[in-house]
């Protein structure tokens, strides 16, 4: 015990000592009013004297409610009154008067300062505090504005509902106990102001502070029993649940796991890590390099210990997830890649179509017009019968470049949508076709796009390996995706990996986050499915 410690116990000890011999000897009070205030002050100040002591982490709160205790113990002889043969009566009065309002200076500090016991400097509730201290002298000076005390006792209480409730849920679940029993104390204060010390308010009020204290003071403790059962549960939680499992064991719904990597934060599930626009979270760092980072209420950080028991239990899970995180963001970035490489590839497509429709095909029309021109001109046979013959090679080339564009995609695709395109396709089929499309409006081009190709390689296929036989093609648009499928009644046994074709198939429509599945067993026929997001993403645009 170092010398301040020392010095403190022994006043106390000398206060509660003097206040029993005056009590006992001298009070001209009851002796419920003698008995109230040596207990509170009293057990107050031994409280403190061992906090202050043995409980490194809550030496502040100890010292402060020693001084406390004592400051109640020097006003006690003042507030149960001395006779006049009192030995030194008028020192304990003269001690007594300015000890007695000190009181609810130090109580406002006491319940204003909890659960951690500390003061911001430019807060409230520094300011109420400062405020309280200040009255104390002035009250002495000037004696008729004690009702100032009720005024500050309100704001206190006042001050205390308002750090409530604007306070975080990790801070709320701190001073769920210590905000109630703290303005329960001021009210009783109150009552203790207006109509003087009396047994039945005192004693309540030393309840309510020690209910305050307590609640302050273990409010956070039972969190660490928290931690400490589910040590257990956190070492063995699966990597996709150590974020929830932290933010139920540390009583902070809104806690986020951060792993830093060479691209930028990435959360639990891969994603770039955004963080809200809200100051009131603060940042933890897991490890020195760091491995991982917690974004928390503010109020963990007064709680390094309990932050340290709790990361450390989910180490293994923490490493797992971040190994998770980084292989989704991997995977996320290959897909993102893929999408935007299959729309620079649809719009390339697009552009040929346009130069091809709009450059060549044009040219080739007019020179068809013109030798329609210059046939009447020729008196020869002959030379008529040559043109004839340019006419229909330049018609051939014209149909040519007709069939190319309809390779890339047919005009009806790009101004009139899937539906128009899906039907001109099973008119040009040289089989029966037998279509169902339900499709309410236009979707994204690079979508249509896919889909088209999904039928159009689909009916290829019924073709080729059923000759003639109908097929049953189906888009419909179910919830957030787009269904096409091609079905046929030929011999089956197609596979996906079992051709370019159908492979190539796979890749496109999976490079919009789509899945092809083939159903096509031995001699039940075939039925293609394209299952296609109808939001694409961001890249399409």
């Amino acid at each position: 015990m170092n010398r301040r410690r020392l010095v403190a116990a022994v006043a106390v000890l000398t206060a509660i000592g003097a206040d029993l011999w005056l009590g006992v000897c001298y009070a001209t009070g009851p002796w419920p009013l003698v008995a109230s205030e040596i207990t509170l002050g009293g057990c107050c100040a031994i409280t403190g004297l061992v906090l202050w002591s043995a409980v490194r982490s809550r030496r502040r709160a100890g010292g402060l409610l020693t001084l406390f205790g004592l400051v109640v113990l020097v006003g006690a002889p003042y507030c149960f009154g001395l006779s006049a043969a009192a030995p030194g009566g008028t020192l304990a009065r003269l001690l007594g008067e300015p000890a007695y309002w000190l009181r609810y200076a130090v109580a406002g500090h006491l319940l204003l300062s909890c659960p951690s016991f500390r003061l911001a400097r430019h807060s409230a509730e520094s300011v109420v505090v400062r405020s309280g201290y200040a009255l104390v002298p002035i009250t002495l000076l000037r004696p008729e504005i004690w009702p100032a005390w009720l005024l500050f006792t309100a704001v206190a209480a006042g001050t205390l509902a308002r750090r409530f409730a604007l306070a975080s849920p990790g801070r709320r679940h701190d001073e769920a106990f210590v905000v109630p029993a703290a303005v329960v104390a001021s009210a009783l204060y109150t009552g203790m102001l207006v109509t003087g010390p009396n047994t039945v308010l005192t004693g309540a009020a030393l309840a309510a502070v020690t209910a305050a204290f307590l609640g302050g003071l273990l409010g956070r403790r039972l969190a660490f029993a928290s931690v400490g059962r589910a040590v257990r549960r956190l070492g063995a939680v699966p990597a996709d649940r150590v974020e929830r499992a932290l933010a139920e064991a540390l009583h902070d719904p809104g806690l986020r796991v951060v792993f830093p990597t060479p691209a930028g934060r990435l959360d639990v599930a891969g994603a770039p890590f955004r963080p809200a626009d809200d100051r009131r979270r603060a940042e933890t760092p897991l490890g020195a390099e760091p491995r991982a980072i917690l974004v928390h209420d503010p109020v963990l950080a007064e709680h390094r210990d309990l932050l340290a028991s709790a990361s450390a239990a989910a180490r293994l899970a923490l490493d797992n997830a971040r190994l998770h995180a980084e292989l989704r963001a991997k995977l996320a970035e290959g897909r993102a890649s893929r999408l935007r490489i299959a729309v620079a590839t649809d719009r390339e497509r697009r552009r040929l179509e346009d130069d091809l429709r709009h450059g060549p095909r044009r040219r080739l029309r007019e020179i068809e017009r013109r030798l329609g021109d210059l046939l009447p001109l020729l008196p020869d046979d002959r030379d008529r019968t040559r043109v004839r013959h340019l006419q229909e090679a330049v018609r051939d080339g014209i149909g040519e470049l007709d069939r190319l564009g309809r390779g890339l995609l047919p005009e009806v695709l790009t101004t009139r949508g899937l539906g128009p395109a899906l039907r001109e396709m099973a008119r040009w089929a040289p089989g029966e076709v037998h279509l169902d499309v339900r499709l309410p409006d236009r979707l994204d081009p690079l979508l249509e796009a896919t889909a088209y190709y999904v039928v159009s390689e689909g009916l290829q296929n019924v073709t080729k390996h059923t000759g003639r036989r109908a097929a049953r093609v189906r888009a419909v648009r179910e919830d957030a995706a787009l269904v096409v499928t091609v079905a046929d009644d030929g011999p089956g046994g197609a596979r996906v990996d079992g051709g370019t074709g159908l492979r190539g198939l796979a890749d496109r429509v999976a490079a919009v986050g789509g899945r092809l599945t083939v159903d096509s067993p031995p001699g039940g026929g075939t039925v293609l499915r394209a299952d296609l997001p109808v939001a694409v993403g961001p890249a399409e645009s």
